[in-house]
């Protein structure tokens, strides 16, 4: 008698603290009542919450996920930008390009002239060109856009921050009369290469001073570590794409075309870098190289 007992106590507690539970929700769901303790939304770690009110000039926070995008793309932190040709032919040098840079109400135009080609390939070309506003030299990359893909190369330049790595300034994005989209990434301009300065020395049957080797290779191995330190592997070192500043032999790791993002244990293609400075392991077909 005294187990039955006990056992019916325990269960009409647990339907108590049930029936307690639920009418606690409902009041909380109902939202808080005269007499009532506002409970707080869970905040994140090492964050501060602040309680919004609905006087004076406090922004109320977004009630959906559309609310949240839309007020994002507002204050100009995904910014899509476009740019069109407002005068000569974008297929040859010497077009100007129209454009805008910065976001919110600090938009303002800017015009870049073309003036010569500086690299070219698969991916597409580079030109040199000139902020009119401020007389800047910068490169400006154009690649053509496949509209269903985000550029993976943009999403790597946006990450990148070092003085041995190239520096994306600006980006935006043009369309041709067949309907075309290319990305046009705006970087600083750097004149020389390494391939060019070796090119240099050989022509004149000279080698390259061993002094220089040492600090450009210094350089690239910063620049490596810094971009491994992100996971992210260039996947395309060669010395064309090793820029020199020839007055202050200051170089810069360039051209993202082929980086990735790398995943332990994810597979990737072995079909990658130019021929003649591709890894052993990728010559003989590995696609796991990111175990390590």
């Amino acid at each position: 008698m005294d187990l039955f007992k006990a056992t019916l106590s325990r269960k009409t507690g647990d339907a108590g603290e049930k029936l307690d539970t639920t009418q606690k929700r409902t009041k909380i769901a109902a939202g808080p009542a005269d007499g009532m303790v506002e409970r707080r939304p869970t905040q994140a770690l090492g964050t501060s919450y602040q309680p919004t009110s609905s006087k004076g000039n406090a922004e109320a926070l977004p009630q959906s996920l559309t609310q949240l995008r839309l007020k994002e793309e507002k204050d100009g932190k995904e910014a899509v930008y476009e740019g069109r040709v407002v005068e000569g032919d974008p297929s040859v040098c010497g077009h100007v390009i129209s454009t805008t840079a910065s976001g919110g109400s600090n938009r303002q135009s800017i015009n870049y002239s073309t003036e010569r080609v500086v690299g070219n390939g698969s991916f597409g070309v580079v030109f040199q060109a000139t902020c009119l506003e401020t007389g800047e030299t910068v490169a400006i990359k154009k690649v053509l856009q496949d509209k269903r893909f985000k550029n993976r190369e943009l999403q790597i330049m946006k990450m990148m921050d070092h003085c041995n790595v190239v520096q994306l300034q600006h980006c935006f994005y043009t369309t041709t009369e067949k309907d075309e989209v290319f990305l046009n990434l705006v970087l600083e301009f750097v004149p020389e290469t390494v391939y060019r300065i070796g090119k240099h020395y050989s022509k004149n049957g000279q080698r390259m001073p061993t002094l220089f080797v040492k600090l450009y290779v210094y350089q690239m191995c910063r620049a490596l570590a810094h971009i491994h330190s992100m996971q992210v592997c260039h996947r395309d070192i060669k010395p064309q794409n090793l820029l020199v500043n020839t007055q202050t032999h200051q170089l810069k790791l360039c051209d993202f075309g082929s980086a990735k993002v790398l995943m332990k244990g994810e597979p990737n293609i072995s079909y990658i870098c130019s021929r003649y400075y591709r890894a052993p392991e990728l010559i003989f077909g590995d696609r796991l190289h990111s175990r390590h």
